[in-house]
């Protein structure tokens, strides 16, 4: 029979699918071995397989699962690591792998798969948040936060249904960090900052899902605790007003930052929170009452002053904003500004002792006399039923009232408010003190007496009570009360103040019985004392007693050997007028400080004061035996000297002083004042001239020392010393006067001329400074110029003797004989009867070759004074000059008898002589006059 090929193509299908169906394939006998527990068989049928198919994905994946099963892990990775190669996008495979990393605790490797799963678009919340756990256990920060921020940018973040307004705005305040997160990836702090906001919502997630109800404001305290750790309180504060706003809750996340920033003591950073949001909500009470509290604490009294006083102005009731706003002005020592706004409290809601109270404090705090007055007048408010009230129930205020007015000087007015309290609280110890010192001050005796009488009484040994009643009665002038309350107090425990006490209750009560009783009390109680004897010496002086308060410092000298108490023992001992007592108080003094320059000082000083210059000059000159003295104390000498009187003695010295510091000025100075003083004129210009010459453009040394070369005759020197002046101050007018002066005076005219005329430029000259300029213009021949000057004045009347005589010359100098003459007749008019005058126009005559109207003028002025010299020489000089021999013989043997000396007379006498064959007397006459000649020569005169 013959088949087709169809038939047997058929035939053959069938068989071969009723064997597969009848038995599995041995992929499908690997499952079953596994699905049985028969996995040896499975592992034995797989690797055989595995073999012809190497790559078979499915059997790679079974193959894993056995040899997982099996407990070969690493066989299990490597053959899944194959299968990943060969699908590296596969889902199933990547998950599986990173589980089996997960299992081998292999988190690098696991983060890495979840990584790669990630950025192949398999970026589920899932796997995203897994990648950010593995990189969290791993430490990856930045990687970790890389993560959220892309979790957060999918909008994946929230993985609730209905989310809580908390999550929305922690995704929101996530993705404007991941913004600032941009550019530095790397900052620590901002990781770290959105790491922990991430973990925020996911424990908050977690508690919503429990079916949890979160309490708000202490998850919103966890995220703001976070923004202050990372140092990000401007981003948490932009969180807090969305959360306040996603709440409703206006300030509700705001101020709880402001508590957070509080905890980490950030009180700057929490003002500057707190100003930000006063800008949103500039009229908020709460807010304003946070500033103001927060300001206080931070010490920024600034922000806390400016939240009080706008609480003030919207809450203008509030007493207890007013009170707080006058406790910060207190803390920042604005008593002024406190004192004031309780003063507005008192107006607006009534005065209270608790205000007045305060009041006080800030009254005396401040001490400022207005803020005490003030005080003092809201306290007169009060009647004086309530202060009766006020005593009973505190009398604290009351005590303070009183500081108040005692701060105002006003104790006549405090003393009647502790008077009250006194008679509430009589054995009141500090109120019986503060009365007993108040009343001293004011006088009231009477007071005084009942109030000591009752303390003492109830506390007669109580020291404080004693000496403030002792001090009382001194205050009060009852120093014999006050000598025997401080004595009893010393005898109840010597106190070296209270030993003062004494002495100085003693001494003020005048009698010196009692001062010395007292100061033998103090000897004896304090014997080595030596600040307590020089007390006993001083108040022993009070009752002038020298020779008891002697014996008392001697006492402390020897004691202290300090050089006050020597110094006391030295000025005491000379007030006795006991020259014993005075050498023994040296002696002592020199004892007990033999190399005390000082005591010996004091002691000098003390003599020379007193006139004995003798005693004070011996202790000098023994003190210098013994070393030699420094400049300082030879100076310290000088002025004592000077002081009594001891010019030349003090000048000698200041001679010494200048010798050891030539160059101290001072000393030059005062150096140049004493040769002035002892007429040594010519040491006192060489001082001068000296310190000129260090300073040549002080005007006003040069003149000084012009001054003084002019009293020692030495006007050239004068007038050098100004020249050099005057080239630093060509246009100073006091030193042109003075140079025109002395250098006339020194026979330089045309100097003298010159410094006139420079002066006459910018100031008028006066009439003897015309003058001065004149004769210093005729002196250099220039009468013409002098004549321009000197007519002016002559047509005014101005001239003058010695302008006229000047004139005259002038006149005649020039030529204009007939006008010199008819002034000189004209002058001699004038002082017809002033024979020195008649004589210098006689001898003007005589220079303008006129020797008949000389004589005439002559014989005028020795009609008046026969014995005018001038007259006399100049008339016999004429005589001779005309020949009348006899005649000149006559005036100049007249005139020779009044001045012997003049070898000038004396040789014309010789002529007259030889003229009349008196060869004898004549040869006399010339030896006599060569003989006066060569003295004046070596004198240094001028004939």
């Amino acid at each position: 029979m013959r088949f087709k090929f169809w038939q047997i193509a058929l035939f053959v299908a069938l068989v071969v699918g009723t064997t597969f169906l009848a038995f599995p394939t041995k992929s499908r006998l690997v499952d079953l071995y596994l699905q049985s527990g028969e996995l040896e068989k499975g592992r034995t049928l797989l690797e055989e397989q595995l073999a012809i198919h190497p790559e078979d994905v499915q059997l790679l994946l079974t193959a894993a699962d056995l040899y997982q099963e099996l407990g070969y892990s690493d066989r299990s990775l490597e053959i899944l690591r194959k299968a990943q190669a060969l699908r590296p996008t596969d889902a199933a495979i990547l998950r599986k792998l990173a589980q089996m990393y997960e299992w081998s605790m292999e988190p690098d490797k696991a983060a890495e798969i979840y990584n790669r799963m990630a950025n192949a678009s398999l970026a589920s919340a899932e796997i995203l948040r897994k990648l950010i756990a593995w990189d969290r256990y791993i430490g990856r920060l930045p990687a970790e936060v890389d993560t959220i921020i892309r979790l957060v940018d999918k909008n994946i973040f929230i993985s609730v249904d209905s989310p809580s307004p908390y999550l929305q705005v922690l995704a929101v305040a996530l993705k404007r960090l991941a913004k600032l997160r941009s550019p530095k990836p790397d900052d620590i702090l901002l990781n770290f900052l959105i790491q922990r906001l991430f973990i925020l919502g996911e424990q908050y997630t977690a508690e919503l899902q429990r079916g949890d109800k979160p309490e708000m404001l202490q998850w919103c305290t966890y995220a703001l605790e976070y923004f202050v750790m990372a140092g990000r309180v401007r981003e948490g504060l932009e969180y807090a007003v969305d959360l306040d706003a996603a709440l409703n809750k206006p300030l509700f996340a705001s101020l709880r930052l402001v508590t957070v920033l509080q905890w980490s003591s950030l009180y700057q950073q929490a003002l500057d929170v707190l100003t930000d949001l006063e800008r949103m909500r500039p009229d908020d009470l709460k807010l304003l009452k946070a500033m103001a509290e927060l300001g206080r604490r931070a010490r920024n009294y600034q922000k806390a002053e400016h939240a009080l006083i706008r609480l003030t102005e919207l809450a203008p009731r509030d007493q207890e904003t007013r009170n707080g706003l006058a406790d910060l002005y207190m803390e920042q020592g604005a008593y002024s500004k406190a004192l004031d706004v309780l003063v507005k409290i008192a107006e607006a809601f009534g005065r209270t002792f608790q205000l007045i109270d305060r009041m006080f404090e800030a009254a005396l705090a401040g001490g400022e006399a207005e803020q005490l007055e003030i005080a003092a007048e809201q306290a007169k408010a009060l009647s004086a039923g309530q202060w009766g009230e006020m005593i009973r129930a505190n009398p604290q205020v009351a005590r303070k009232r009183a500081d108040v007015l005692l701060a105002l000087n006003r104790p006549k007015e405090a003393l009647p408010v502790l008077q009250d309290l006194y008679r509430q609280y009589p054995d009141d110890r500090s109120l019986v003190l503060q009365i007993l010192q108040l009343a001293g001050s004011v006088g009231d005796s009477q007071l005084i007496s009942e109030v000591a009488e009752n303390a003492l009484q109830h506390w007669p040994d109580d020291k404080d009570i004693l000496s403030a009643a002792a001090s009382a009665a001194l205050a009060l002038g009852d120093g014999e009360r006050a000598q025997s309350l401080f004595a009893r107090l010393l005898q109840l425990q010597p106190n070296p103040d209270e030993a003062i006490a004494l002495l100085e209750a003693a001494g003020s009560s005048g009698k010196p019985a009692l001062v010395e009783s007292s100061a033998r009390i103090v000897a004896r109680y304090y014997p080595h004392d030596a600040r307590l004897l020089s007390k006993a010496g001083e108040v022993s002086e009070w009752t002038n007693d020298p020779r008891l308060a002697y014996g008392y410092y001697r006492a402390a000298a020897l004691l202290s050997k300090s050089e006050s108490d020597v110094g006391r023992m030295l000025e005491t001992a000379s007030y006795t007028g006991d020259e014993r007592l005075m050498s023994e108080a040296l002696q002592t003094a020199f004892q007990l400080r033999p190399n005390d320059v000082d005591i010996a000082l004091r002691a000098a000083r003390l003599f020379y004061s007193e006139g004995r210059t003798n005693l004070g000059r011996r202790i000098m000159e023994q003190l210098e035996a013994r070393r030699p003295l420094t400049a300082g104390q030879l100076r310290q000498w000088a002025d004592m000297a000077l002081a009594a009187g001891e010019d030349e003695e003090a000048y000698g010295l200041l001679e010494r002083v200048h010798a050891m510091a030539p160059g101290d000025e001072t000393i030059t100075r005062r150096l140049a004042q004493l040769a002035s003083w002892t007429n040594r004129y010519e040491r006192q210009a060489e001082l001068l001239g000296e310190l000129s010459r260090k300073h040549p453009k002080n005007a006003t040394l040069a003149l000084e020392a012009a001054q003084a070369f002019g009293s020692a005759g030495d006007p050239g020197r004068a007038a050098d010393i100004l020249k050099r002046s005057l080239q630093y101050a060509p246009d100073n007018p006091d030193l042109l006067r003075a140079y025109a002066r002395n250098s006339n005076d020194a026979g330089r005219p045309r100097q003298a001329a010159e410094a006139l005329e420079r002066l006459r430029r910018f100031v008028r000259l006066t009439r003897d400074e015309s003058l001065l300029l004149a004769s210093a213009l005729v002196e250099d021949q220039q009468p013409a110029r002098a004549l321009d000057i000197l007519e002016p004045l002559a047509s005014e009347g101005g001239l003058g003797k010695e302008g006229g005589l000047l004139r005259i010359r002038a006149l005649a100098l020039a030529g204009l004989r007939d006008r010199a003459a008819k002034a000189s007749m004209e002058m001699a008019l004038q002082y017809a009867n002033d024979a020195p005058t008649l004589s210098s126009l006689g001898v003007l005559a005589l220079d303008n070759a006129q020797p008949e109207v000389g004589l005439r003028f002559f014989d005028q002025a020795l009609s008046l004074n026969p014995d005018n010299l001038a007259a006399l020489k100049m008339s016999g000089m004429a005589l001779a000059d005309l020949g009348r021999n006899d005649q000149a013989r006559a005036r100049l043997s007249r005139y020779l008898k009044l001045r012997p000396e003049d070898p000038q007379a004396r040789y014309r006498l010789a002529e007259t002589l030889d003229a009349a064959g008196r060869t004898v007397q004549a040869r006399q006459e010339y030896a006599r006059a060569l003989q006066e000649l060569k003295k004046d020569i070596t004198q240094g005169a001028r004939p």
